[in-house]
């Protein structure tokens, strides 16, 4: 389940009904973004009652500019590691690390300047 933070209430009864009668063999993966502008504490409940415990909580850390520079090769933005640092510097402060977001910010200043935009 992904983005826990945004499920609604009915969404979220019923996901917990299927999580708690599900086999010790199925995994439930359930992702809680925090990020910068919700002061990175959103409401964990409903991520700890899809995953009781022994559930493990894995953070993830944003990424760095080197790596967000990979994805935006992997990607095929017609830059990645080739553009200028600083540039990958400026997305990924913009981002926050968040690869989802750089890659749309790359895509939008590629489409700028494919339309000949300064």
């Amino acid at each position: 389940v992904d983005d826990v933070q945004w499920l609604d209430e009915p969404t979220a009864r019923v996901l917990v009904f299927l999580a708690r009668r599900a086999e010790p063999r199925h995994t439930v993966l359930a992702t809680l973004r925090t990020s910068p502008h919700d002061g990175g504490r959103p409401d964990p409940a409903p991520a700890r009652e899809l995953c009781p415990p022994p559930a493990r909580t894995l953070p993830l850390p944003p990424m760095t500019a080197r790596e967000i520079a990979d994805v935006l090769d992997a990607h095929g933005l017609h830059g990645g590691p080739s553009w200028p640092r600083q540039l990958v510097a400026r997305l990924h402060e913009a981002a926050s690390g968040n690869p989802r977001t750089a890659l749309e910010l790359a895509a939008g200043l590629h489409e700028a300047a494919a339309a000949g935009a300064p």
